[in-house]
């Protein structure tokens, strides 16, 4: 069993029949075999937020100084981009492929001021700033018709919506409030459209429907569950990561990763189309 300290980005990988994911403070990457019940993992030389998959295979990662292309076993091969702030008061934080192979990835600022961003790293490798005036983003994911976006601000307990175009995924409207409360970390969609969110320090993950209501919750050993993804053989099993970033001694279980059969099935993970 691997213990993480900030256990996040978790992505099941249909070509691996594997699932990776990060320890952003442990500065790791690390694969879960569930076939196995075998982790492996890989250091990396700075802080990670998030990773996705990439088409040619390795991983496209947004750490605390850039975006940057990793191969198998976590090392640099290529710089892609800087991270548009200070890297000594922020770092990435969490991040997604969307459908049309660009990685959406967000800041966290390290201090009072809302210095976070929201950005999108292009094919050729372009990162392009979203939106700004933000504290933590977290909860990157896009609706299984390619209609809308989500993400949330942590600190500010909200959850954003923007509307896309499907057939290219450019945004074409103004931001909304999708919903309200708690503190939304990592999230996902399932394949009927509803958004799953991680409830930081609340132990339990939401699921909301289109309008943004809580339709259902589940309760998570960890009371710092941090992001959710789908996988398995036919992506019925939910894999979620854990912080025990906040919890003392007496805590046996935040930091893990947790399994479980999914109510639903989930969508498969989009792989970043470098140089397309």
């Amino acid at each position: 069993m691997v213990k993480t300290l900030l256990g996040e980005s978790p992505v099941w990988s249909e070509r691996d029949q594997c699932l990776y994911y990060v320890d952003i403070l442990g500065n790791a990457i690390i694969q879960y075999d569930p076939i196995k019940d075998a982790h492996q993992s890989w250091p990396v030389d700075e802080n990670i937020g998030c990773i996705g998959l990439i088409k040619e295979g390795g991983f496209i990662a947004a750490m605390r100084t850039g975006v940057y292309r990793l191969n198998a076993r976590g090392e640099k091969i290529e710089h892609l981009a800087n991270i548009p702030s200070d890297p000594a008061h922020s770092r990435f934080n969490d991040g997604k492929v969307d459908p049309w192979g660009r990685f959406w990835c967000g800041t966290v600022f390290e201090g009072e001021a809302a210095g976070a961003m929201l950005c999108c790293v292009h094919s050729n490798g372009t990162l392009e700033v979203i939106d700004t005036g933000l504290h933590i983003v977290n909860g990157i994911a896009f609706s299984p018709d390619g209609t809308h976006m989500l993400y949330s601000d942590t600190q500010t307990a909200t959850i954003y919506r923007y509307p896309l175009d499907p057939s290219n995924g450019y945004i074409i409207g103004e931001r909304s409030i999708f919903a309200k409360g708690g503190q939304p970390d990592g999230g996902q969609f399932d394949a009927q459209g509803h958004y799953w969110s991680a409830d930081f320090g609340a132990g339990r993950l939401t699921v909301r429907n289109t309008d943004g209501n809580i339709i259902e919750t589940l309760n998570v050993p960890s009371r710092y569950p941090t992001m959710m993804a789908f996988g398995g053989k036919d992506l019925t099993t939910l894999f979620v990561t854990s912080s025990r970033e906040y919890t003392d001694a007496s805590d046996n279980h935040s930091g893990q990763l947790y399994q479980c059969k999914a109510p639903v099935k989930g969508v498969p993970a989009h792989y970043f189309s470098l140089g397309a």
